[in-house]
């Protein structure tokens, strides 16, 4: 369930949309190695990012099915190019050479730069939230 301060801030989005496929998304969830009933999978389920307006940034939030499935995308690409390890996801645009990252593992999120690379891999960089209601409730913010 999404806390009540955070669904207030959804509710006070302009564009935002509703997720019309939710077995899809699951099984995009499930594809990326993401837990469903997850802070991440309970939002994704439910709505569309790409429809939310930041005020916190400018990086644009993406889908995990519909129209495409951006984040299976994005993530392939960190694995695969950046050589990141397996248990992170990108579901931000990756255009300034970083981007937003979910440990699937425990469900922190971090502010990845790839200039920042080796101390990345190196345990050095912590994560910035906690988790991912805590993420969205500073980029709605």
């Amino acid at each position: 369930m999404i806390p009540n301060t955070l669904q207030n801030l959804i509710d006070l989005q302009p564009r935002v949309k509703k997720r019309t496929n939710e077995e899809l998304a699951i099984e995009q969830l499930k594809i990326v190695g993401i837990d469903t009933e997850s802070e991440f999978a309970i939002f994704y389920r439910q709505y569309m990012p790409g429809s939310l307006d930041s005020k916190a940034c400018a990086d644009t939030l993406c889908d995990i099915a519909e129209p495409t499935n951006e984040i299976l995308e994005g993530t392939e690409f960190i694995h695969e190019m950046w050589e990141l390890p397996g248990i992170y996801v990108c579901f931000s645009s990756l255009q300034s050479e970083g981007g937003f990252l979910l440990n699937t593992e425990n469900g922190m999120i971090w502010d990845f730069d790839l200039g920042q690379h080796a101390a990345f891999m190196a345990g050095e960089i912590k994560p910035r939230w906690n988790g991912f209601f805590e993420f969205l409730e500073w980029y709605l913010s």
